[in-house]
């Protein structure tokens, strides 16, 4: 029965047919779908013959665009994702926000930092449910720049961080995090620190340990003392989340310091 409906699909994507694919077998071949080279072509050329269908035929409520990305997700096509989203016979057909989030995460798992960048800049002219920035796309954004850790992402990310302020969007501590430890490994623990300060909850283990990460290469060890010290003295044994610090960092203000003492003394 299976082979037979992928049979029936292939006569009906012939572009001289007058046949047509209806919803639920777009469905029906989602779910069916292996992830073989054919099967790929296959349902990239039933979506747009779908497309492409007087619209004025469909009537039905489902929403394909998520789903299909949840498709190449689960196969880990993301080259073929991102050509289906890029496709202009596939326009209108991926336009929800978890869409874009399905195809960002996919993209990021397979190391395609640069292309997340250019599918948000795509996204932010859509505004899609008025969201120029949405939440989990930014924070995709800012890991994907963090991943890349160059000179070019570095200033991606902070024209970002400026543009979402303007808009009147205010960062995830996520988004703050990710945009601060990049400013440190390009050597600009000053500018991690000042991206620091706009989030509202200091409280948090990465905050304090990107806090404490940027003093010690400022070489202010005396200000990372207090940071440490309120880690120590309010950590609450029976709290179900407990302040902490990494011993990675840890050890950064006494290197600190000795770096100041035989700068000084020696």
């Amino acid at each position: 029965m299976v082979d037979k409906f992928r049979n029936k699909m292939k006569e009906f994507t012939i572009s001289d047919t007058k046949n047509m694919i209806f919803t639920e077998d777009l469905k029906h071949m989602v779910h069916l779908i292996e992830n073989r080279p054919e099967e790929l072509t296959l349902i990239s050329q039933m979506m747009k013959r779908f497309n492409n269908q007087n619209r004025h035929l469909r009537f039905g409520t489902f929403v394909f665009g998520p789903v299909v990305m949840r498709m190449y997700h689960y196969l880990n096509q993301p080259t073929l994702a991102l050509e289906a989203f890029m496709d202009p016979e596939l326009d209108g057909l991926f336009e929800q926000l978890s869409t874009f989030q399905v195809l960002c995460d996919l993209l990021y798992n397979n190391e395609m930092y640069q292309e997340i960048i250019n599918v948000f800049e795509i996204i932010k002219t859509k505004q899609i449910q008025g969201h120029k920035y949405p939440r989990n796309m930014t924070i995709l954004v800012f890991a994907a720049c963090y991943k890349m850790n160059t000179v070019q992402s570095y200033e991606y990310a902070l024209q970002l961080l400026s543009d979402m302020k303007a808009f009147g969007t205010e960062p995830v501590r996520r988004v703050t995090s990710y945009a601060a430890a990049l400013a440190i490994n390009q050597n600009a623990p000053q500018i991690a620190l000042e991206i620091l300060t706009t989030t509202r909850n200091t409280n948090y283990v990465t905050i304090r340990n990107l806090k404490i990460l940027a003093l010690a290469e400022l070489n202010r060890p005396d200000d990372c003392l207090p940071i440490i010290r309120y880690s120590i003295e309010f950590d609450n044994p029976d709290a179900l989340k407990k302040h902490s610090v990494c011993q990675e960092v840890v050890s950064l203000p006494s290197r600190s310091a000795t770096k100041i003492f035989r700068l000084l003394y020696m």
